[in-house]
């Protein structure tokens, strides 16, 4: 149980920090990379196929989850989302 809520924080981070530093095309490289790593630490901590598949599913609908709520915070306050980008 402690391994798929450390996934889900993984994930949950990994969201966030792709949405407030970098465009959506990054989602393209993290979500395999997400899945991969889910997949593989499920496996090697005893669960079954299937068992890892919902988790590594759950793990990267969570990042893009928190990378659109973190989109949409920063689409809020345009002049934060101004400055971040300028930098």
């Amino acid at each position: 149980m402690w391994l798929i809520l450390t996934l889900l924080i993984a994930s949950i981070t990994a969201g966030v920090v792709i949405g407030s530093r970098y465009g959506v095309y990054w989602l393209f490289l993290a979500s395999p990379t997400i899945a991969l790593v889910s997949l593989t630490a499920t496996l090697l901590n005893g669960f079954t196929f299937w068992g890892g598949s919902v988790t590594a599913f759950a793990c990267v609908i969570t990042m893009q989850l928190a990378y659109i709520a973190c989109g949409c915070a920063l689409a809020q306050n345009p002049s934060r989302l101004a400055a971040d980008r300028a930098k």
